[in-house]
């Protein structure tokens, strides 16, 4: 059928926003038998997109016996495999090798055989043992310019676990009770941890998924909105992490490097993080990013750090100060320059970093202890 030249120069790579604006379905929306099925309908649907543009009149779909394969052939133009011009590839290999928002994708380390999740994942829609999905940021329209933020005195908090605050467990439904809380008075959220972790249910302080808010409570856009409406109406959103641990399920920062933990430290949640040893300079690194990636990508106005008696650092400079000073560089980005930089929560070994604990830190809850206090001893804090 397909008679008119067709050479790589008619490809069109779709860059920064425009792939998610005009193909945002381009992409498998899971590994179960649903998300495969999609993925037939994807090929199926390229034949019919031929067809319906005047390039194809045949359309054969055979289902092979052995229940598990099934070829489509059209009488289209095919894929180009001469050299795009401008990338200087071939198109079949920019067909299949770019990655857009909202495509999977998973990381193979050293030619083994499993697949592994990426430790930075924005987005894990299958949970933290499945594939990796790619988020833009920049597609979300925010409205909260004229948000100035939050002071440290005076607030009244009201700690929020997303998934039990109403009955659907999403950030959609949280967003629409907000005017309630703002009316009684309430004038910070504070979010209980969103690191994703595996299961249905869980109070998120067994997060594996440091960067992908947990796909339990709804898409990554929907926890921007979420935000974004808490400001519209004046309430500063500050968000629960956990960075003394990681889960015991589904954690596979030990697969790319042993580095990122220690046993020189005794941790009665789980293995304690490396920030003061060999080659601990990339994990405080990606620690301290991911603190700074909430307030950039998300728009917390704060951090409540968990047990931070747990936080173990012997170094000059305590990773905690690493991270309040991170957060508060965010800050000047995102929101007005009265925001919360950091807080933290029973901060036993990090009132150990100084006299008056960690540059930057602006609260801490409860009160410290003596700053003589050991950090192992120390006990661990309410949830």
């Amino acid at each position: 059928m397909a008679t008119e030249t067709y050479t790589a120069k008619n490809i069109q790579v779709l860059e920064g926003l425009e792939p998610v604006r005009k193909r945002p379905g381009m992409y498998i929306g899971g590994v179960s038998s649903a998300g495969l099925h999609h993925l037939v309908w994807e090929i199926l649907d390229n034949s019919i997109d031929e067809a319906m543009n005047g390039h194809a009149k045949d359309i054969t779909v055979t289902l092979h016996k052995d229940g598990s394969s099934i070829t489509v052939v059209d009488d289209g133009r095919g894929i180009p495999i001469d050299k795009h011009p401008k990338h200087k590839k071939t198109a079949l290999e920019i067909i299949f090798s770019t990655l857009h928002a909202g495509d999977l994708y998973s990381l193979r380390l050293d030619g083994q055989a499993a697949l592994l999740p990426d430790p930075a994942s924005r987005s894990q829609p299958s949970g933290p043992h499945g594939p990796s999905r790619i988020v833009d940021p920049a597609r979300f329209a925010w409205s909260d310019s004229a948000f100035r933020g939050t002071r440290e005195r005076g607030q009244v908090l009201y700690e929020m676990h997303i998934g039990t605050f109403t009955k659907e467990g999403t950030y959609r439904a949280a967003a629409e009770h907000l005017p309630h809380l703002v009316e009684t008075g309430i004038t910070t959220l504070e979010v209980m941890p969103l690191a994703d972790f595996p299961g249905d249910f869980g109070w998120g302080y067994d997060g594996v998924g440091l960067w992908a808010p947990t796909r339990l409570y709804g898409e990554p856009d929907d926890l921007r909105r979420f935000i974004d409406r808490a400001h519209q109406l004046g309430l500063a959103v500050i968000l629960d992490v956990v960075y003394n641990h990681l889960g015991p399920d589904g954690a596979y920062l030990k697969s790319f490097s042993s580095s990122y933990f220690t046993d020189r430290y005794s941790n009665e949640w789980g293995e304690a993080i490396n920030f003061d040893g060999e080659e601990s300079a990339a994990v405080r690194e990606f620690f301290v990013e991911n603190a700074r990636y909430w307030l950039l990508e998300y728009h917390f106005d704060g951090l409540r750090l968990d047990a931070t008696q747990a936080l173990f650092d012997s170094s000059e400079r305590h990773v905690i100060a690493d991270i309040a000073s991170a957060v508060q560089s965010a800050a000047q980005g995102t929101i007005g320059t009265e925001a919360t930089p950091a807080s933290c929560a029973s901060p036993g070994a990090a009132w150990r970093a100084g006299p008056r604990g960690p540059s930057g830190v602006t609260t801490t809850w409860p009160p410290p202890r003596s700053a003589a206090a050991s950090p192992r001893s120390a006990a661990a804090p309410p949830r």
